[in-house]
């Protein structure tokens, strides 16, 4: 690839290497398998780094993806002075983090669209290479990549891959999955979740759509194991079956209460967990010419997880969809979001709108 940004490639370089046991390190991290190995990646370098491990490691509760107001209060309390943050969009909220600017140096490791590029060292591939969408790269894989360069790294080459899986961001990098399953005494498989790699992955998930509460213990897990195997024996292999039957259902009442309209389909469910994004993801791989919306109509607001394998901007459609109504975004082929319930019915019709003006 091309070096778009030299500058922002050695001031994230020189965030880390400047590091020292003196610095209060915090690390925070978005809440879903590719969210908790690249937060353990990026702590490990951290401890890599500068000889001691991070000093907090933090995720917020509701799975936000801008970094709210109390988040920055409560690293003010710790009186933190570096932040690394992995697997959020939180630049879509830049008033948040020129908070955090005025006492912390802060890096942002992300492979969300741009929103701002203000305050802190946002390092995103499309802002440091010559490419002009990240969808395709996990943030595991972006840490990963970061951290190679400054330390050696290759003993977690496992935990990448698990994130790169759990994201569906494997197409362009296969070649480097191959050899991690070699590495490892892995059988590879064309789909990537039918592996040991991706069965890690989905622990990690069923744990968290289990209890929110358990993504501290994904990270202890997936921080302290020595390999792929230490994930599968775990404390949290507990929670899969109780998730598999709940996703199940979902996926088996799907051919008589989805609303389709065209492409666009809307599948309102009503979980005892938050199964809603593999609930999506599965969908998505027998639907693949559909635009896919799946919607936890639990609670006082809808949360939406929208997957594609058609080539459309679906992250665009539903930000756009969503104005005046909620907030949605992500990437193209998997985005998501939150909608005001009374506004639920006006934003399918929105999503339809939208998705006829841009032609597809």
């Amino acid at each position: 690839m091309k070096v778009r940004n030299p500058e922002l490639i050695k001031a994230t370089q020189d965030f880390f290497k400047q590091l020292t046991k003196e610095d209060v390190v915090a690390v925070i991290h978005h809440t879903d398998p590719d969210g908790v190995t690249s937060g353990v990646l990026a702590a490990k370098l951290v401890e890599r780094i500068r000889g001691k491990p991070v000093d907090l490691r933090y995720n917020q509760e509701g799975g936000e993806v801008t970094i709210l107001s109390e988040t920055v209060n409560l690293l003010k309390s710790k009186n933190v002075n570096k932040v690394v943050i992995t697997d959020l969009n939180c630049d879509g909220d830049a008033s948040t983090l020129k908070d955090l600017s005025e006492f912390a140096d802060v890096v942002v490791l992300d492979h969300h669209p741009v929103s701002s590029t203000e305050h802190v060292i946002i390092y995103k591939p499309q802002l440091a290479y010559n490419i002009e969408d990240a969808s395709g790269y996990s943030a595991a894989q972006i840490v990963y990549d970061v951290a190679a360069v400054l330390v050696d790294m290759e003993d977690l080459d496992w935990v990448c891959a698990v994130g790169m899986i759990g994201d569906v961001a494997t197409k362009k990098w296969e070649g480097f999955l191959k050899k991690v399953c070699e590495k490892w005494k892995i059988k590879p498989d064309n789909e990537w979740f039918e592996t040991v790699l991706g069965h890690c992955a989905i622990v990690i998930s069923s744990a968290e759509a289990y209890d929110r509460a358990k993504v501290g213990e994904c990270y202890d897990v997936v921080y302290k194991a020595k390999g792929p195997n230490d994930v599968l024996t775990s404390k949290l292999a507990q929670y899969e079956e109780i998730i598999n039957k709940e996703i199940n259902r979902m996926i088996a009442e799907y051919d008589d209460k989805a609303d389709q309209d065209g492409d666009v389909v809307f599948y309102e469910i009503e979980p005892k967990y938050g199964v809603k994004g593999t609930v999506a993801s599965l969908l998505s791989r027998h639907h693949k010419d559909k635009m896919l919306i799946v919607a936890d109509t639990r609670g006082d607001a809808v949360h939406i997880s929208m997957r594609t394998q058609a080539d459309i901007a679906g992250n665009e459609i539903l930000a756009e969809a969503a104005k005046g109504k909620g907030v949605a975004g992500g990437h193209r082929m998997a985005a998501g979001g939150t909608i005001q319930k009374d506004k639920w019915e006006a934003f399918k019709e929105a999503v339809k709108r939208v998705k006829h003006e841009k032609g597809v």
